[in-house]
């Protein structure tokens, strides 16, 4: 039991450390990589939503720009696309732009922060 108890306070450690929850740092970051991939970004996301590209289409446009993100949802009905930037399992953190400010979901988890960033770009962590 006291084994246990330890591992579980080690994962719990760690989850909390790659959680960048509300970390200022973490979400000037994210906007710095939205606007410097601001048009490759749009582009994947008008594509999705008007079912031009599908979800590998849209992911080997990504990987060939260089990008480090993982497509994570795309939600054509609330107009959803959210992008994972890091994460294991069932802690993940990442973008989102969503037209009306409908939370996006990571890793099929808890979403834990929805912060907006400027227009209909969101930062968002899940648990």
């Amino acid at each position: 039991m006291r084994k246990l108890r330890k591992n579980l306070l080690l994962y719990l450690s760690i989850s909390l450390l790659l959680c960048s929850c509300g970390d200022t740092d973490s979400k000037k970051a994210r906007i710095e990589l939205i606007e410097e991939n601001e048009t490759v970004l749009k582009f994947t996301v008008v594509n999705l939503l008007n079912s031009t590209w599908t979800w590998n289409e849209a992911q080997n446009y990504i990987d060939q720009k260089g990008l480090k993100l993982t497509l994570q949802e795309v939600n054509k009905d609330k107009k959803i696309v959210s992008f994972m930037i890091d994460g294991i399992l069932d802690n993940c953190s990442g973008i989102a732009y969503s037209e009306n400010g409908q939370e996006a979901h990571l890793c099929g988890g808890k979403t834990v922060d929805w912060v907006r960033l400027f227009d209909n770009w969101y930062f968002v962590n899940s648990i």
